[in-house]
Order: C-alpha cells, then structure tokens, then sequence
C-alpha cells in the first residue's frame, strides 16, 4: 500500500491547499491564475473537495492545469 509523501511542499518553499468543491463560484480557475504568475519553485498547490458537482466546469480546471502543468495530469485521492 502507498504512504503519502511527508513533504507536501514537493521540493517546492510552500505548500497551499484550497478545500471546496470544483465550482464557478468557489473560483479555483482564478486561484489557479494567481498562483500560476508565482515562479515554479514557489508553492504546491493541493486541490481537496469534489470534481464531480459541475463537470464542464471540472473539463475547464483540468484543461487548465494541463497548460500550467503539461505532461501531469491531476492526481485524484
């Protein structure tokens, strides 16, 4: 069975969670956006809540991430 990593930061100097549902209102497009202007060694980011209330909203953060991130798809608990 897998252990989950003990550094959350992944090599990186922060790490940040956002807890909620992946929703228009919650805005996890537009944290996205700000954290995406920081350099790469700054933060990981981890995402807690469902993906599967709004699922074309769901299609637009995944489409996100794949540009922000390309070759790394989400890692999903």
């Amino acid at each position: 069975m897998p252990t989950p990593s003990t550094d959350l930061r992944h090599g990186r100097r922060t790490a940040a969670v956002s807890v909620g549902n992946w929703m228009v209102r919650k805005g996890v497009l537009e944290l996205l956006d700000a954290l995406g202007r920081l350099p790469h060694d700054r933060v990981t980011l981890h995402l807690a809540g469902r993906d599967d209330v709004e699922p074309a909203y769901t299609d637009r953060v995944t489409l996100h991430l794949a540009v922000l991130r390309p070759g790394r798809a989400p890692r999903r608990a």
